[in-house]
């Protein structure tokens, strides 16, 4: 484990006993709770008009919402509807249109 991390970070870490403790406490440490709301004004500020196509788009926020996540304990998450409603608001009108006539309500 030791060669594939920064010293420093090794250091945090090896205190914990298991691999999953490690990680969890990295995830702690790189995405703590109080960084929660800047991953958020991210997610919210990014827009289809950043991109060319959906994929990039769609690929961003997915990043995105998974560093948001990360901030969060399980039982907060930001699960399916919002997290569609979120991806929705950054869309040109054009899209939410279609979405619409499409009844969609997930990012599948």
């Amino acid at each position: 484990m030791r060669s594939i991390m920064v010293l420093d970070i090794f250091k945090l870490v090896s205190e914990e006993n298991t691999a999953n403790d490690m990680l969890v406490f990295l995830q702690k440490t790189v995405f703590p709770n109080n960084h929660y709301l800047s991953h958020r004004e991210n997610l919210e500020k990014l827009r289809y008009l950043q991109f060319k196509n959906i994929k990039p788009y769609l690929n961003k926020f997915e990043e995105l919402l998974e560093n948001t996540n990360m901030c969060l304990d399980p039982e907060g998450l930001i699960k399916d509807r919002e997290a569609f409603d979120l991806f929705h608001m950054g869309l040109l009108n054009t899209y939410k249109r279609t979405l619409r006539l499409q009844d969609c309500r997930n990012i599948d």
